[in-house]
């Protein structure tokens, strides 16, 4: 889970709405994008203490209201003590003469005990007035702010036609009683505010966009919201890229889209065959269409956002995908998930396809032997609250966050999701040394990490050193045998963080001491290196090397991508790379 600990002051008038009223209107359609910050909705002068925080399974800030003085959610300090009423108030509107009027919020929470003083809540009154009228939302029950691990939902709430032509407030508050001590993070997004009425009428969000592609394709996941009553089954857009000639492309939603508010996902791939390689390039995208009805575009209705298309004769690496798996030996679903997960990890990474480190967790019961700190900063970064927790490529999470599942299908979404990350990669590693002494149980490492991407880039390189197989890690699930287990990091736990330029070669050096680890044999150690971005996540590049007792993957960078799979092997082995050999 990561941690934007800044306080931000918004510099915005009181002002009225200025929307002239119609059957429908859409006041607030805020997802804080890109960085946590409330936008021109907000007023800046009833805005207090708000953070930013990274969500579990979000990839963008939400403005938050968060302590933590013991590190047990964050994995480190928030000591900014919280107590009494924090607000954040909207700039008066104004609400239309008719329709349904609808308020709906995502929010986050993570709490670690029961408050009978402490309240996370949405509330209304007439901008005229001073006493608040209507609590639309609260996450206190029966008087009591529960204890809530890792809890994320929508309030939604129709307010019907009670405001209809009055000048309102909406305030998002939390409550911190002085004696509310114990740790918890109060999270929202995509605050909606709107009156519906029968008229076709769509919003349009980015839910992500890549930086860097290559190619004459572009996609982007975007967030479709029918802002009438009534449904929709179809939308055209027009999209241009660097204002040259527009383009047109139907989205037929499969399930037919209701109205007030509800939205749906879709993927939107982009023609750009008219971008400029290594420079910054622009797309326009709006409705034109609902329904086959012509839509003319209300004001906000356009995205605008900005990508890279890559030279793809600088990325001389195939991109090789990352798998961080959580697991521990006191877990029962890791017992039912590894058989089915273990052989196909093996086959993945004998192909080449995969990389994998397994960061074995203390929890849950009394935790697992082989747990490091290290793993704990990595759950804290990833915001991990259970195990078995599989992130592929720093984002992906294959398994119900209900912990309910089936073996086989995780594994088969797996294989999808590595099979869809074959692409060429926007940065290249190279392991120069990857050796291990065993009088000395040290470990020597060398590697080059280098940037094709046409921009300083910020990203955090790591690594470390797993063991293939170890067998006395036996606690209370019954497990014989643990795979990849993360033995020692080589870089710092959160990584080594630098700027990186076009084409410039970065080397690390490292020595690691294995002997106070739980090492079971030298001959079955690996090096995993990869590079990320710390602020979505992303991984650009992943590497693995085997190591044997002695100089090994020294002489030849080739030579290191040589890997046998598993060790030790009961009837099969998987020998990779030979080609380059």
């Amino acid at each position: 889970m990561k941690k934007i600990f800044s306080v931000f002051t918004l510099l915005l008038a009181t002002v009225f709405a200025t929307n002239t009223l119609a059957q429908q209107n859409v006041y607030i359609n805020d997802n804080f994008f890109p960085k946590g910050i409330p936008g021109k909705a907000w007023n800046a002068g009833k805005a207090s203490k708000i953070g930013a925080i990274t969500v579990d399974g979000s990839d963008r800030p939400w403005p938050a209201w968060f302590y933590d003085a013991k590190g047990e959610i964050f994995g480190e300090p928030v000591d900014d003590k919280m107590e009494g009423l924090y607000t954040l108030e909207t700039n008066p509107i104004r609400v239309d003469e008719t329709g349904e009027l609808v308020f709906r919020m995502d929010y986050y929470a993570h709490t670690l005990a029961k408050s009978n003083m402490r309240d996370f809540g949405v509330r209304i009154r007439f901008n005229s007035g001073t006493e608040w009228l209507d609590t639309l939302f609260t996450l206190r029950q029966d008087g009591v702010f529960p204890v809530y691990n890792n809890n994320g939902g929508e309030a939604k709430v129709s307010l019907g036609d009670k405001y209809n032509g009055k000048a309102v407030v909406l305030q998002i508050f939390f409550y911190n009683d002085a004696l509310a001590n114990d740790a918890f993070l109060v999270a929202f997004n995509n605050v909606l505010f709107a009156t519906y009425g029968p008229e076709p009428k769509v919003e349009t969000q980015i839910l992500s966009h890549p930086s860097f592609v290559y190619g004459n394709t572009y996609q982007a996941s975007l967030k479709c919201i029918n802002q009438s009553i009534e449904p929709l089954t179809n939308i055209e857009y027009a999209y241009s890229v660097n204002g040259k000639a527009e383009k047109k492309q139907n989205v037929s939603i499969t399930d037919t889209l209701k109205g007030n508010g509800e939205s749906v996902a879709i993927d939107f791939a982009f023609d750009i065959t008219e971008a400029t390689l290594d420079t910054t390039n622009r797309i326009l995208l709006w409705p034109v269409a609902i329904d086959g009805e012509a839509y003319t575009p209300a004001v906000g209705d356009t995205l605008d956002f900005t990508f890279t298309v890559m030279d793809e004769s600088r990325l001389d690496q195939d991109y090789v995908p990352m798998l961080e798996c959580f697991t521990a030996a006191t877990c029962l679903p890791c017992r039912q998930l590894n058989p089915y997960l273990n052989p196909a990890l093996a086959e993945l990474k004998a192909e080449g396809k995969l990389n994998v480190v397994k960061y074995q967790m203390n929890f849950p019961g009394t935790g697992d032997k082989y747990y490091i700190t290290g793993n704990g900063t990595r759950g804290s970064y990833y915001g991990v609250g259970g195990v078995p927790t599989l992130i592929l490529n720093g984002q992906e999470r294959p398994i119900p966050e209900d912990g309910s599942f089936y073996p086989n299908e995780v594994v088969s979404a797996l294989r999808d999701m590595v099979d869809a990350s074959q692409n060429k990669a926007f940065f290249s590693i190279r392991v120069n040394k990857a050796e291990v002494k065993a009088d000395s149980m040290l470990v020597k490492l060398d590697f080059d990490i280098v940037s094709h991407i046409p921009s300083n880039i910020r990203a955090t390189a790591h690594a470390m050193v797993i063991e293939g197989t170890t067998h006395g890690n036996k606690v209370s699930n019954s497990e014989k045998d643990f795979h990849y287990v993360n033995m020692k990091f080589a870089t710092p736990a959160s990584g080594r963080t630098g700027y990186f330029q076009q084409d410039k070669l970065v080397n690390y050096t490292y020595t690691v001491d294995m002997k106070n680890t739980n090492v079971e044999e030298l001959n079955d150690l690996q090096v995993v290196i990869f590079v990320q971005d710390p602020e979505d996540k992303y991984i650009y590049q992943s590497a693995g090397v085997v190591m044997g007792e002695g100089a090994m993957a020294e002489a030849d960078e080739e030579l290191a991508q040589v890997s046998i799979y598993p060790n030790p092997a009961a009837h099969m082995v998987y020998v990779a790379g030979l080609e380059k050999a």
